[in-house]
């Protein structure tokens, strides 16, 4: 067997950016566990499992205050504890869903809740999966079939992770550290409802404002603390996801095993072999650099921000070479954008209506900068500026409850 290729320059400099971002980041989870003397009570939620384990590896290369004290890897995901961590199903409810997904089909929040319905079933009580939630919602409510099953669901992964979470040692009530990637905390939401005597800490990489009120009892802070517009700039977080997420499928619910409860894994989006192997070794470059210089707050938000707009050619290709899971929100998985032509774009504007589709082919990409890093490179410096200003989903777009918080000094 012929030993891997080693990775462009290119793409190992966006590793090591990357990696000693995230490397400052677990050792502030770790300096804040201490601080708090919540080191038995740090439950990392966070995807970058490989990272955290190489730097458990070499403890040596830590200061004695920012060694990771003792965690667990927790697998969950928004989709396997949003419906769990629900009292009942009803339109106040699903706020959190909703909130963040305003164009949601009655399919995709079907999918996002885990549940499963027949077209035939959803077909008889007048029901369309493919149609807008907003235009159904009121006769899915009053559909008493559609409804049981919901709340059968619902009671049963609730009863299974409340179980999973306790056989993993998540104490039910007291203080508990959780450090995940990041973005709104809407893991840290679910658990918080499921868990009403903890009093979660949560610890995120990037945390930006979040879409509903969190718990009173939930406290949180952000490794990165960008000011507003900066925060702007840091919205597209699809591809730090892909840089630490896991090797294996999203979790989508919990299953009883004897008198054990497991994880169900969803397969991952498909994924050429090429891309995939490129990848891992992407994480595993990225893992070293976290263990051999992990950066300050300061250093890491610039070259966090320096990878998300200037990215390389090798990081756009690795993005866009597969699909994103997205089960939870749009209802499955995200195929990679389509191509970008200087026709397409030329004749998008004159028209108001094509620009605006053009400005959400760009979104929905997750990474607008790549997209055009991969087809229009030559174009990326002339729609920057538009890009950091604009964003085509504001019009009907949720709107934050408040400011993103700041780490503690």
């Amino acid at each position: 067997m012929s030993p891997p290729q080693p990775l462009e320059s290119d793409l190992a400099a966006d590793a090591r950016r990357l990696g000693g971002a995230f490397g400052g980041f677990l050792r502030d989870v770790a300096a804040t566990a201490r601080r708090a003397r919540r080191g038995l009570g740090a439950f990392p939620v966070w995807r970058g499992a490989l990272v955290c384990r190489r730097l458990r590896a070499h403890p040596r290369r830590l200061p004695a205050a920012a060694r990771i004290p003792p965690a667990l890897h927790l697998p969950i995901s928004r989709q396997a504890s949003f419906l769990a961590s629900l009292e009942t199903c009803d339109a106040a409810s699903l706020a959190p869903l909703l909130a963040q997904y305003t164009r949601a089909s009655l399919g995709a929040v079907l999918t996002s809740l885990g549940v499963a319905c027949p077209p035939a079933e959803l077909a008889a009580s007048g029901l369309d999966p493919a149609r807008l939630w907003t235009e159904q919602a009121a006769r899915a409510f009053a559909c008493t079939s559609l409804m049981r099953r919901i709340e059968l669901l619902r009671q049963e992964q609730r009863a299974l992770l409340l179980r999973y979470l306790s056989q993993q040692g998540l104490p039910a009530a007291g203080e508990v550290l959780v450090a995940d990637i990041g973005w709104r905390g809407s893991i840290q939401d679910n658990l918080s409802r499921l868990l009403p005597r903890a009093r979660l800490h949560g610890c995120y990489f990037l945390l930006l404002a979040p879409f509903v009120v969190p718990s009173p009892a939930s406290t949180r802070q952000s490794f990165l603390a960008p000011d507003a517009s900066t925060a702007r700039r840091l919205r597209f977080g699809a591809p730090l996801e892909l840089a630490v997420g896991s090797p294996h499928g999203s979790v989508t619910q919990y299953r009883a095993e004897g008198d054990w409860v497991r994880p169900v894994e969803a397969p991952l989006p498909a994924t050429p072999a090429v891309i995939a192997a490129r990848l891992a070794r992407f994480r595993a470059a990225l893992a070293a650099a976290a263990v051999a210089a992990p950066t300050p707050p300061d250093a890491a938000l610039s070259d966090v921000l320096r990878v998300l707009e200037h990215p390389s050619r090798g990081f756009a290709a690795l993005y866009l070479g597969g699909a994103r899971d997205e089960r939870f929100g749009t209802g499955g998985t995200v195929a990679s954008a389509a191509r970008l032509t200087l026709g397409r774009l030329l004749a998008a504007l004159p028209h108001r209506a094509e620009r605006h589709r053009l400005g959400l082919a760009l979104a929905d990409s997750g990474w607008p900068w790549a997209l055009l890093r991969r087809d229009l490179p030559w174009l990326l410096p002339l729609l920057r500026p538009a890009l950091l200003r604009l964003d085509p989903r504001l019009p009907g777009a949720p709107c934050s409850v408040a400011s993103a918080p700041r780490r503690p000094a």
